[in-house]
């Protein structure tokens, strides 16, 4: 094959894959797993609190519906206070059909949460930190005190790994407060 020829065909063939990228985008099959440094540091806000709150928003300017999530701050751990309430805007299941952003809150009233919340987008609009990874559900334990699990069952946090499942809440807490203050 001629040179000039050979070049040829590689240009076209370059030129060919990148206007398929740009018909046909890929999509994301998985979240990368984070670990609770990494989660610690992208969040711009961290705190435990006890949900009272949970409505659709319509947002017709942006043309999509959100929900208005409403905490009652029990442990502010990174950019809220104890004590204060906090309400964020959050858009459920991003990208599915019509259909199944209607589908059930994914927080319950009256339950307690760990959250590791992105900061809020130009649209108000925010996300739990790697998804499932950032949203611990907070359960009293027989003995009163409280532990915490995410949607990977504590998977990747690194720092505890006899942990796998419920970890205490105390303990969490402050292994946050530690990553927070020496990793600013």
């Amino acid at each position: 094959m001629k040179p000039g020829l050979s070049a040829c065909l590689l240009s076209v063939l370059l030129s060919a894959l990148a206007l398929s990228a740009w018909f046909f985008p890929a999509h994301a099959g998985q979240v990368e797993i984070l670990n609770l440094e990494s989660m610690t540091r992208a969040a711009g806000l961290v705190f435990a609190g006890r949900c009272i709150a949970v409505e659709r928003v319509e947002q017709p300017q942006a043309e999509f519906s959100a929900l208005k999530i409403t905490f009652e701050v029990e442990k502010g751990l990174k950019g809220v206070e104890d004590g204060s309430k906090i309400s964020f805007l959050e858009h459920f299941l991003p990208g599915a059909p019509a259909a199944k952003q209607r589908g059930p809150a994914p927080y319950r009233q009256g339950q307690s949460y760990l959250l590791f919340l992105h900061p809020s987008s130009e649209s108000g609009l925010t996300s739990p930190v790697g998804m499932g990874q950032g949203v611990f559900l907070l359960l009293e334990m027989p003995d009163g005190s409280l532990a915490a699990k995410n949607g990977l069952n504590n998977a990747n946090l690194d720092w505890a790994p006899l942990y796998q499942g419920s970890i205490p809440a105390d303990a969490l807490f402050e292994r946050i407060i530690f990553l927070i203050e020496n990793n600013p």
